[in-house]
């Protein structure tokens, strides 16, 4: 679904690259969300601890990934900046 959307994106004027990012987060966040995240039982399986104890101990860095989302879908010059200063746009 990414490229057809990145098409969309871009046609309403949304840079490619600010989308892209968008996406990364949102996937990101959904494999570290309780319930269907799928890392979260491949890392419960590995280490052999329960899913409710991995859960506390990812939920403050969980909220803080969602903030950022928020900040970067909000103010598409926090993602841009990095890439901006280096010369890549």
């Amino acid at each position: 679904m990414a490229p057809l959307l990145s098409q969309v994106a871009t046609s309403v004027g949304i840079h490619p690259l600010h989308f892209r990012f968008v996406v990364v987060l949102n996937i990101v966040i959904g494999l570290l969300t309780p319930r269907l995240g799928v890392c979260l039982f491949v890392v419960c399986s590995l280490s052999r601890i329960s899913i409710e104890r991995l859960v506390r101990a990812i939920m403050l860095f969980l909220l803080i990934e969602i903030a950022i989302l928020f900040l970067v879908s909000y103010i598409p010059m926090a993602a841009l900046l990095i890439p901006k200063l280096l010369g890549y746009l």
